[in-house]
């Protein structure tokens, strides 16, 4: 049998729920939320798409992102999961791009100390 048609011998609910506790108890419980609330058949492939988008982020992040859609949502669902892990990702590369950006300001104040400044124009005072 190939390999792809293995996977689905291991896509069961017992199994799902043995990768969400590795992850995290948010993740477990996200993961329990759609095994109870659906039929067996919708939550399989609701947690196929869950273990795809798992895929693109570390266990950190989407443990993270199961945190904010169990505490913010009523009716938690994986767009609302995508969108809250798209969106930290974009905060946290955000902080980065302005933490490297002040470091390079301060190595170019010191590279260049003998520019005159705003008090030389009148400006700070």
């Amino acid at each position: 049998m190939p390999d792809n048609h293995r996977r689905y011998l291991t896509h069961t609910p017992k199994e799902n729920l043995l990768w969400s506790e590795d992850i995290g108890p948010n993740t477990y419980a996200y993961v329990d939320y759609i095994l109870s609330n659906n039929v067996e058949k919708k939550a399989l492939k609701l947690l196929a798409t869950l273990r795809n988008t798992a895929s693109k982020y570390t266990s950190e992040e989407l443990e993270a992102g199961c945190h904010t859609l169990m505490s913010v949502a009523k009716e938690p669902s994986n767009s609302l999961l995508k969108s809250i892990l798209s969106r930290a990702k974009k905060r946290k590369k955000t902080l980065d791009n302005h933490s490297k950006k002040s470091i390079i300001e301060e190595q170019t104040d010191n590279k260049y100390g003998f520019v005159r400044g705003a008090a030389y124009f009148g400006g700070k005072k």
